[in-house]
């Protein structure tokens, strides 16, 4: 009876490896951005930043001063805004190989939501938050 317990978890687990397959380009592109989103709400913007294609490489100091403006623009909508209380993807639509557009909404504490629209490109495998024209 024990083997038999064993052998339906391991079968289980198998099934469920199988179905879960390789994440979809759209998925992965969600996934960079939730984390870049959550990245920037909890004021960490180096890693912000690593999820962000600039289309040029930066120096450290414009890097610094990217992140100084940064920095102001988010104390400026704490002030401005009310608390934002969630942060949610609502969906990614893939154009082509290496271009999806990604829509999320910032809830706020007076129940107001503001939709983002948002570029992203990918570069090699990795999906990156498109941060120029």
């Amino acid at each position: 009876m024990r083997n038999l317990q064993i052998f339906c978890s391991l079968l289980l687990l198998f099934v469920t490896a199988c179905q879960s397959g390789p994440q979809s380009p759209e998925e992965a592109a969600k996934v960079v951005l939730e984390e870049a989103l959550e990245a920037l709400q909890t004021g960490n913007f180096d890693c912000y930043f690593e999820h962000a294609d600039f289309g040029v490489t930066l120096d450290s100091l414009q890097m610094e001063s990217l992140k100084n403006v940064l920095r102001q623009h988010q104390e400026w909508k704490r002030t401005e805004c009310a608390e934002v209380l969630a942060v949610e993807v609502i969906d990614v639509h893939l154009l082509n190989d290496s271009v999806c557009t990604a829509h999320y909404q910032y809830v706020f504490a007076d129940s107001t939501k503001e939709v983002v629209s948002q570029k992203m490109v990918r570069r090699g495998e990795d999906w990156k938050i498109r941060i120029r024209n």
